[in-house]
């Protein structure tokens, strides 16, 4: 997740990360950690923050959630139990 494009959006919207924490019923340690790429944003729970933040551009959408490229060419992210995910 792109943290300063994620943390636009929210200050645009006027929304802390605890009002958005509530309304995808994950703690604000989750929405945190997504957006400081410390573990994986799941796909359900990326769709529902589109829904609630209003995004609807899809190249806006592309530049928020997708994750940069690992060194070896391939998509890595981390979820939120400590195991890395190659995509």
């Amino acid at each position: 997740m792109d943290k300063y494009k994620a943390l636009g959006i929210l200050a645009t919207k006027g929304m802390s990360q605890r009002k958005l924490s509530d309304r995808l019923n994950v703690s604000k340690n989750t929405v945190n950690r997504w957006i400081n790429n410390e573990c994986a944003i799941t796909d359900d729970k990326i769709i529902a923050m589109c829904n609630v933040l209003e995004i609807r551009d899809a190249q806006l959408i592309v530049d928020i959630f997708l994750p940069e490229l690992s060194q070896n060419g391939t998509k890595e992210r981390r979820n939120c139990h400590d195991r890395t995910v190659i995509l």
